[in-house]
């Protein structure tokens, strides 16, 4: 009971693993038939309210067996509510942390390649130079090797290879986070309930695909939601027949991750 009554920690994915299997402790108190449903919220909330205000030896000593089992089930039933809103709050803060982290190490590496992009529209520009005002393919190519030699130009062409896009470049770090969200991953998907309130209802059903087949390494290609993902993610999660369009393999780090 004291455990169940500890505050919410801050938003990390330890912490939100820590919470989810709080959160499955207290369901495995509850019976398996349906209980409670004839009492009032008001009933549920003032008994809720007594047991948290009570110590668990101040239970144990003052209350009948009978009254102990109504208050901390009240109790249990508020909890658990209290519990399954913070952890979505949690789940969310981590994925926004996840995405502000990756937003500031593209827009860091953006801002590194600032230079090297004026140096590479420099070359450009005296490139685009040198062919408007040649006029003839020989003196085209002697004005293009007399600006760099083709160490610099081979140099310049690696660099433009290696460079990532912004778009790119926030992709990757997220992806270097995934190890971590996989700490509240499995537990996310056994404990949180999701329900469509619209009608595409394809990010409830990838939930429950991937609480169904969270275990396996390979997912199923046969039965798997992919209408919520968005590019590049589906692109990276999908593998697909060229001809006939059909879906081949699902990748489930990038399906988890979209």
């Amino acid at each position: 009971l004291e455990g169940f009554k500890a505050p919410v920690p801050m938003a990390s994915p330890h912490n939100l693993a820590k919470e989810l299997q709080r959160i499955a402790q207290i369901s495995a108190y509850f019976p398996q038939t349906p209980f409670m449903e004839n009492t009032f919220r008001l009933h549920l909330e003032s008994f809720a309210e007594l047991t948290r205000r009570y110590t668990t030896a101040e239970i144990d000593q003052v209350l009948k067996k009978k009254r102990q089992r109504a208050l901390l089930l009240c109790y249990l039933i508020e909890r658990h509510a209290q519990l399954l809103d913070a952890a979505a709050d949690m789940g969310i803060r981590v994925w926004e942390n996840t995405s502000h982290h990756a937003d500031d190490h593209a827009n860091a590496r953006a801002r590194v390649m600032a230079e090297d992009y004026e140096d590479r529209q420099k070359v450009l520009k005296s490139i685009l130079k040198v062919i408007k005002t040649s006029q003839n393919p020989a003196q085209l190519w002697n004005g293009v090797h007399k600006y760099k030699s083709q160490d610099e130009y081979d140099s310049i062409l690696d660099d433009i290879e290696k460079s990532e896009s912004w778009r790119s470049c926030r992709r990757s770090k997220i992806e270097d986070h995934y190890a971590s969200l996989r700490r509240f991953l499995p537990f996310w998907y056994k404990t949180i309930p999701l329900t469509a309130t619209v009608l595409n209802s394809s990010i409830p059903k990838a939930h429950a695909f991937m609480k169904a087949h969270d275990e396996e390494s390979a997912l199923p290609t046969t039965g798997c939601p992919t209408d919520f993902l968005e590019q590049p993610w589906k692109r990276l999660a999908i593998r697909q027949f060229g001809r006939t369009g059909e879906v081949m393999r699902v990748v489930k780090k990038p399906y988890e991750l979209g």
